[in-house]
């Protein structure tokens, strides 16, 4: 490391190649990775990745940096620097994180990922970052375990599900009874929800809510009227969503306070 340091301070045409050939490319491969997350590079993959990018950057800020060579002089020193700095600091940083953003947002959320249904690389890394991604919906789900027996609950705006590289697991906010043929019976008392893993599973279903004619309070009125029978309405509080720390998915849609679990379908 010694060594490398006073190379470093001695040989500073080091340090600018390091700067400008290793450093934009970086960026914008650790930017993207943290915004998709996907399977780790191999060294040389990570390298080729990092060089391919800082060249492609470096074409695009060409010509002012030459243009800064051929009339810098012109220039007096402390504004010869401090432009030379401002372009550094656009083309090593602010354009590869621009660079990495727009990626992520046409690789993602533009047209290609429109084109990339239809293809054989879509741009989710697997079925399970696609599903929670397309249908940020709230769903009743049954897991079937490996081990025979079976789990159900409620995926909600409450629940959370894990996202690529990290393994796939579920939040559920509430678990509820199966009855022998693996229907929904009634939310389990007393729990806050259960945790389950995809690899315990031989399959996951989910099925859709059902919203109910009414709400849970039958047929109260709570537009700030009496009711019929002269009771004051029952004001619910309103309601706050949690914030779930980490990477992964979160319904979007409210939980609906008439909601009931699908009917009495056998499998």
């Amino acid at each position: 490391m010694t060594e490398l340091f006073k190379f470093l301070v001695t040989a500073p045409e080091a340090v600018i190649l390091l700067l400008y050939v290793v450093v934009p490319g970086y960026v914008v491969v650790k930017v993207y990775d943290l915004l998709a997350p996907g399977e780790r590079r191999s060294v040389g993959e990570a390298i080729i990745d990092i060089l391919a990018w800082s060249f492609m950057l470096m074409l695009l800020w060409f010509w002012p940096f030459v243009a800064m060579y051929e009339y810098g002089d012109s220039l007096g020193t402390w504004l010869h620097y401090l432009i030379l700095f401002v372009l550094t600091i656009l083309a090593v940083f602010a354009t590869p994180l621009l660079a990495a953003y727009l990626l992520y947002r046409v690789r993602h959320r533009g047209f290609i990922k429109g084109a990339a249904k239809g293809s054989s690389t879509p741009a989710s890394p697997t079925s399970w970052d696609w599903f929670f991604s397309e249908n940020a919906d709230n769903y009743y789900v049954r897991f079937h375990l490996k081990t025979g027996g079976k789990v159900g609950g409620y995926y909600g705006e409450n629940s959370f599900a894990t996202s690529f590289p990290h393994k796939q697991e579920v939040y559920i906010e509430e678990e509820w009874h199966l009855d022998e043929d693996g229907n929904f019976s009634e939310p389990i008392e007393g729990t806050k929800g259960a945790f389950v893993n995809r690899e315990d599973c031989s399959l996951v279903q989910f099925l859709e809510v059902r919203e109910a004619a009414g709400n849970r309070d039958g047929d109260q009125n709570h537009n700030g009227h009496e009711d019929q029978d002269g009771h004051e309405p029952i004001v619910e509080e309103p309601y706050i969503k949690p914030r779930v720390r980490g990477d992964g998915y979160q319904s979007e849609k409210p939980n609906s306070p008439t909601r009931r679990p699908p009917g009495r379908e056998h499998n």
